[in-house]
Parts: C-alpha cells; structure tokens; sequence
C-alpha cells in the first residue's frame, strides 16, 4: 500500500490506472482461477476517476486521504455492499424473487470505503461458507494461484487466491 501511494504522489500511475490493472487481470486470469464471483467494473472505474480528480484538486500525500486511498480491493461474498447482491456462494440468493439484495454496507465494507479502498468485486467462496474446497453454484469451483488442479482449502482460500494471482 505504501509502494502504491508512492507512485500515486510521484504521479507515476493514476488510481484509474491502477483499478483498470486489476480489473483486466480479473478478465484475463479469472477464467483460469474463478477467484472473483462478482466484478464491479462501473463502479471501481467511477471511483478511481472521483479518486484522480480529488487529488488533482487537492495535492498532498495519498495516505493523509485515507489509509487505504486507491487500493483496489475485493470483498467475499457472503459480506454486505449496500445495493448488491450478497450470494453467500449460493445461487438460490440470485433467483428472481429470492435475491438477497443488502440494505447497507456491512461495517467492514463501511471501514473499507471511509479508508479509501475501490471494492472491484465479490470473491468467490463455499457456500454459506461452508467447506474445504472453494466451490459454489455462483462461482464455481476455484483453483489454487500455483497451481489450479489443487483446492483453496476453504472459503477465505478463494480470496488468497485472488491476492495471490494479484
């Protein structure tokens, strides 16, 4: 986090730069690894850009904006962003008419946001999350960053893996 607020006060990279990084590697790798179940493109991207446009008007260093000002993160899914849908890993939470839909950020995602942090996306994980593989009817099966045949071993491994792949 420090190396990327230094870029970000040398001007070597823009917080849109850094977002869209992130967001073509989940395009190019999560087919391989199926860490991401949920993708915020729209969002992140709008972010980022009221992000560069705040520290173009108000110079200064990006961590007195908050600690985790810039960082592109991804939260698992079964925690609550205001607005979307919170799957727990399971489909039967997406069906129409049964979306569970979250009335508000969960106090995590409200610490993320206050700090600064983009939220890219939802990893992917057990459902309910319950097991040691990092399977899901939302998002699949995910595989191990070094070496996809192999399980996550559980549902924060799906979240390792999307750190790991980066």
């Amino acid at each position: 986090i420090a190396g990327l607020h230094r870029l970000y006060d040398a001007k070597t990279r823009t917080v849109t730069e850094v977002v869209q990084w992130h967001l073509d590697r989940i395009d190019r790798y999560n087919g391989v690894y199926g860490a991401i179940e949920t993708v915020y493109r729209t969002s992140a991207l709008a972010l980022a850009a009221q992000q560069d446009g705040a520290a173009a008007t108000s110079p200064g260093p990006a961590a007195a904006r908050g600690a985790l000002w810039g960082v592109p993160i991804v939260i698992k899914a079964n925690t609550s962003i205001a607005g979307q849908m919170t799957t727990a890993g399971w489909e039967g939470f997406r069906r129409p008419g049964h979306e569970l839909v979250a009335p508000k950020d969960a106090a995590i995602v409200e610490r993320f946001k206050a700090a600064g942090a983009i939220v890219i996306g939802k990893a992917n994980l057990d459902e309910f999350p319950f097991g040691d593989f990092g399977i899901s009817t939302v998002g699949g099966t995910v595989g191990n960053a070094y070496d996809s045949s192999l399980s996550t071993a559980g549902s924060s491994g799906c979240s390792a893996t999307a750190v790991a792949a980066s």
